[in-house]
């Protein structure tokens, strides 16, 4: 199984020119976020990755999103080629993670994985509170 960091180099775009200390921040602060039991073990380090490549790109991308999944096609013009694109398609919990691939990509993975994220509850997703 390849480690957190492993994978942010493969999958986030501009990961791998960033030097290793930082991607190590970024990804200690998604392993505060992705819960032990949220993900099978062998899917956790893809999952942390991702989130944590979304917060660097969210970081990177302050100006405009340009990491941002597009939605589909809402227009199309030929001369001089034209196309336009709609938003995403997520709900008003999801669609900060839809301002980067990296978003998008983890909540693929949540959909993907939705039996096991849906084990813990939303009061307490990690179950560090002693919620029952």
């Amino acid at each position: 199984m390849a480690s957190a960091l492993v994978i942010i180099k493969l999958l986030v775009r501009g990961a791998a020119a960033l030097d290793d200390d930082v991607l190590e921040a970024y990804i200690a602060l998604a392993e505060e976020e992705v819960c032990d039991d949220a993900f099978p073990a062998t899917v956790r380090p893809k999952a942390v990755a991702l989130l944590a490549g979304h917060m660097l790109q969210r970081i990177s991308d302050s100006g405009g999103g340009g990491g941002g999944g597009a939605g589909g096609v809402t227009s199309v013009k030929d001369g001089d080629l034209s196309r336009g694109y709609g938003a995403p398609a997520t709900s008003t919990a999801d669609s900060g993670y839809a301002t980067t691939q990296a978003g998008m990509d983890y909540l693929r993975l949540i959909r993907s994985n939705i039996a096991a994220v849906y084990t813990t509850t939303l009061a307490d997703p990690c179950g560090r509170l002693g919620f029952p």
